[in-house]
């Protein structure tokens, strides 16, 4: 087995010094626990103003830096049915012509076929139809000269494929005819050659006509568009003979070539383009423009698919080289006789290719014109799909290039090794469930993959401690560092089981070591191939209303009774045929064949549990909009980024003489994907390595020996007891507990800002959801995000440590600070034990850790910081800094007695500045509970007073003499001032 030259990130450097601490002491005792006095807190008001100003990446740098770049392959589905212009359900079986008596469907069938509110993928004028984009991220300039689209005309559906004589093998232009979309100028359809591929379909829709700068514009005909009436008795539609229609017309607008007047907009639109959106206005140039866009990129399925990739492929996620993007259609032409394949067949881009580093720019030409040439033929074999990645993958005979190594073009040798630590990733878009025609009848190619126990996997650990092993098991493991949710069925030869095969009971790359980076539900540590699967206008059966059907609530159900209740606990969802072959076979005796005797619905619910039994997620989105935020909630999940920016701080020096031996080290780690921090400490030697120990610092045994004297994500108190804490409408510090309804209205309306703002539930849910608890339901029985550890990422924020390490030395002779003579009796009982150690997080919270023992004392929540917690509780949210700013400590005189205080702000997350000063009691401990709160003045202005040679911070009280560091001094004060964070 080779070794994979993977490197963990480099942390970036500590904002400041590590301060001096005390080496580990017992656990405090309960008598001291939480009690802040919060001697500062800046909101915006008083940050001055910065919307002007360039915003601050929501990505660490490190994300896009270091570390094994992800493989992600994309199947698109370039499938016959994907040139339909209308979805599953359309049912308009006559043509429509206007000015029909009432009573004939021929009046509603001409509105049907134009009616968005009909045919979801009709022109809609609710809707600013974005053009593509190219390799670049601008904006397409099209040359086509089409100026005018009209829709006069009706036609059942056809769709035709002619081979282009003067095409290249495998690849190239072809000739398309449409009867919805004739070719402009006019081509006449071959009469010499039979099609590649054709669809003919019994639903009517209108001929969408283009014109340019030669056609008469007086006799042109319009464009028209229809709206159904919402407020109509019956509802909005209404099934008759002939197809679904209005129930009442709301309205019907015919947009003609030498209009000039404007177009008045629905009252519910979402148009962002017209200068007079806010009045319901868009001028006639800005609607004709909305509609060609709509008819060059959004007219069919595939149009709107393709168009949509191409912009969700340009998110700030994915920056320069931050994945490595391959892609193949789910259909191909055989080249010289056979079907081309992932890492063999390496000189038809326009085809397909294996993977390469996405950057933005010309690098990325190749994907587009892969893209935007891609067109709809055939069948819709998935299968076929999956293998064809899982080989890729797997390096078989043949390959000509290799996906684990350095550079992917290339086969792997001494100078591009293969990383063993890369992820590989697979995102399929289909329109409908799999039809491969070569498995008609034949067996399974595995068993029941996703509802058998998977082979044991193992990987090296640390020092001599033993290896690491794991095997799937069908019902899982719901608890620890292992933890999954399994999603298996009974059904056999469908995606489901081969997506299970590739991502649990495979090693496809058996020769490098196993070091694949894991996380919390993703346990596998293999090279194997997670499944994202989208279903473009398909839905689980159940959702379509068949019967006793899968749905997605089914799902949601059973995951959130499984992390509860595990396996045996939870309702199964009604997964495709229980117990049936879906490759079997039945006599179609209207066409004439042996057709797959199981529903298509079965194959489509098949899809739909690939992307769980494969390790990732489906999802099933019914326009461009979500086939864009879809691609982004994906990308969100599979760029993970793990490291410890926020640096490395030093617990206190023992009394013996070696300054070093026996001192604690703190470590951070985080993960970015899923928000998830965590501290550690580590009882160093006299030479500053960490010490391998046989007991934790609560006296529990380590066996095997372990370096980690404690870590806080494992010593979190549970949700309900702990101690957090934030500010209420009268500037007093308030517990975060109980109901939401009864909470101050600040905390409410902090709260309810996002988009998921009338789903969140008015009683404890929310709060509890706050303090730690998981799993946690909406208002609409939907979970919010599952997080894998109580600490969030704490990326740029560094941990500081209060107590013997904060000595500035204003007692000094020649200091000039007031108090200067009380100064080292108040340093003489802060350096008496415990230490506390502050963390702040991207989840919002700051946590106070009693620095001997890990354990949390108590946490306070800015209250400006919840404005972004119910967004970032949504699945599907990705990552943004909440408080992200460096902390600092600081002794504080008041003009009676000196005080610790700790400053912190939002960073490049929200614009707030907070500060917190523990009390001390006679003995110099500690003191932290909810009376200890108190609210001074938002900061006047982005400068601090400068009184006798000492600096004011920012919202002390009156009088006080806020001192900062002397240049001598160990103070990590920086942060404080930057109030525009």
């Amino acid at each position: 087995m080779s070794r994979s030259p993977c490197s963990r990130p480099l942390p970036h450097p500590a904002p400041g010094p590590a301060p001096i601490a005390r080496p580990p002491r017992a656990p405090r005792a309960a008598a001291h626990l939480p009690g802040w006095l919060l001697c500062a807190i800046g909101t915006a008001a008083g940050l001055g103003t910065v919307g002007a100003q360039a915003q601050p990446s929501q990505r660490p740098l490190l994300v896009s830096s270091t570390g094994a770049k992800p493989n992600i392959v994309v199947s698109l589905d370039n499938s016959g049915s994907m040139a339909i212009p209308y979805p599953d359900g359309y049912d308009v079986s006559r043509p429509g012509w206007r000015g029909l008596p009432a009573g004939d469907d021929g009046q509603p069938m001409f509105e049907a076929q134009r009616s968005p509110d009909v045919n979801p993928m009709y022109y809609n004028p609710r809707i600013t139809y974005r053009p593509r984009v190219d390799a670049k991220g601008d904006p397409l300039q099209a040359n086509d000269g089409i100026q005018f689209i009209s829709n006069a005309r009706s036609a059942q559906f056809s769709y035709k494929v002619f081979a282009d004589p003067a095409a290249p093998a495998g690849g190239g232009p072809v000739l398309i005819f449409s009867a919805q979309f004739p070719h402009y100028p006019a081509v006449q359809e071959p009469k010499d050659q039979a099609p590649l591929y054709s669809l003919s379909l019994s639903q009517w829709a209108p001929v969408n006509q283009a014109h340019g700068a030669a056609d008469p514009k007086g006799n042109t005909p319009p464009f028209t568009y229809v709206l159904c009436d919402p407020s109509a008795p019956n509802g909005l539609l209404r099934t008759t003979a002939s197809g679904t229609t209005c129930n009442k017309v709301l309205r019907t607008v015919d947009i003609r070539y030498d209009d000039t007047d404007a177009i008045v907009l629905p009252a519910d639109h979402r148009r962002t383009e017209c200068k007079q959106a806010s009045n319901l206005r868009c001028s006639h140039q800005e609607e004709v423009t909305n509609i060609i866009n709509w008819y060059r990129y959004y007219r069919t399925r595939i149009e709107a698919i393709k168009t949509a990739l191409g912009q969700a492929l340009q998110s700030d996620k994915l920056t320069d080289g931050l994945a490595r993007v391959g892609y193949r259609p789910i259909n191909m032409a055989p080249v010289s006789g056979a079907l081309p394949h992932l890492g063999k067949d390496t000189n038809t881009p326009q085809v397909l290719r294996g993977v390469r580093p996405w950057a933005k720019g010309s690098a990325n030409d190749q994907f587009y014109q892969w893209l935007y040439g891609s067109y709809a033929n055939g069948g819709t074999p998935l299968q076929r799909a999956y293998k064809d990645v899982a080989n890729y993958l797997g390096v078989g005979a043949g390959a000509k290039e290799n996906p684990w190594a350095r550079d992917p073009s290339r086969v792997s040798d001494d100078t591009n090794p293969e990383l063993g630590c890369r992820r590989a990733y697979q995102v399929v878009l289909s329109d409908g469930g799999w039809s491969d025609d070569d498995l008609r009848g034949t067996p399974p190619d595995t068993p029941n993959q996703d509802a058998t126990q998977g082979p044991s996997f193992a990987r090296s650990t640390a020092g001599d401690a033993p290896a690491e092993t794991f095997a799937y098991q069908p019902e899982g493991i719901n608890s620890g560092r292992q933890r999954y949710i399994p999603y298996p069925g009974s059904a056999t030869g469908g995606l489901a089981d081969l997506a299970a095969q590739y991502h649990w009971h495979t090693d496809l790359r058996p020769q490098l070591e196993n070091n694949v980076p894991t996380r919390d539900f993703q346990p596998a540590f293999w090279q194997n191939l997670t499944t994202y699967a989208i279903g473009y206008l398909i839905r689980p059966s159940g959702d379509s209303g068949v019967a006793s059907g899968l749905s997605f609530q089914q799902i949601n159900t059973y995951r959130n009774q499984y992390l509860v209740k595990g396996y045996q606990g939870a309702t199964p969802p009604h997964w495709p045929a229980k117990g049936a072959d879906l490759r079997t076979t039945a006599w179609n005796n209207n066409d004439k064949f042996w057709a797959f005797a199981r529903p298509e619905s079965d194959r489509i619910d098949d899809f739909i549990q690939s992307g769980y039994t494969g390790g990732g997620r489906s999802f099933s989105v019914q326009d461009a909009a979500g086939v864009r935020a879809t691609i982004d909630a994906i990308l969100s999940d599979i760029l993970d980024a793990s490291g410890n920016d926020a640096g490395i701080a030093l617990g206190s020096a023992p009394a013996a003489a070696n300054p070093l031996g026996g001192r604690l080290k703190f470590k951070v780690d985080y993960r970015t994907t899923d928000n998830m921090g965590n501290v550690t400490a580590q009882r160093i030697d006299q030479n500053g390595k960490p010490q391998p120990l046989d007991q934790d610092a609560n006296g529990q045994a380590l066996n095997p020996p372990s370096e980690t004297y404690w870590s806080a994500q494992q010593l979190t108190p549970a949700p309900a007891d702990r101690r957090l804490y934030s500010l209420g409408d009268d500037g007093l510090g308030i517990e975060l507990k109980g109901r939401l309804d009864r909470l101050p209205n600040g905390i409410r309306s902090a709260l309810r800002t996002g988009d998921q703002a009338a789903n969140l539930p008015d009683d404890e849910r929310f709060v509890d959801y706050l303090r730690g608890k998981d799993p946690v339901v909406d208002l609409k029985n939907q979970p919010y995000r599952l997080r894998a550890s109580p600490l969030g990422a704490i990326v740029n924020s560094a941990p500081v440590l209060l107590g013997a390490s904060q000595h500035h030395g204003y007692e000094d002779a020649q200091s000039t600070v007031s108090g200067k003579e009380r100064y080292a009796a108040y340093r003489d009982r802060i350096a008496l034990p415990p230490d506390t150690l502050f963390v702040a997080t991207n989840a919002g919270v700051v946590h106070a850790l009693d620095a001997a023992n890990g354990r949390e004392i108590a946490a306070y929540m800015p209250r400006r910081s919840l404005r972004r917690l119910l967004d970032q509780a949504q699945p599907d949210s990705g990552f943004r800094y909440v408080l992200d700013g460096p902390l600092s400590t600081h002794d504080v005189y008041d003009g009676r007695s000196w005080n610790a205080l700790v400053v912190g702000s939002g960073g490049r997350g929200e614009r707030v500045v907070y500060a917190l000063r523990p009390r001390l009691d006679a003995q110099g401990q500690a003191q932290m509970d909810q009376g200890g709160w108190r609210r001074a003045a938002a900061p006047p202005s982005k400068r601090s007073a400068t009184t006798r040679g000492s600096t004011r911070s920012p919202g002390c009280p009156p009088r006080a003499a806020c001192a900062t560091a002397r240049p001598w001094s160990s103070t990590r004060s920086r942060a404080a001032a930057d109030s525009r964070a």
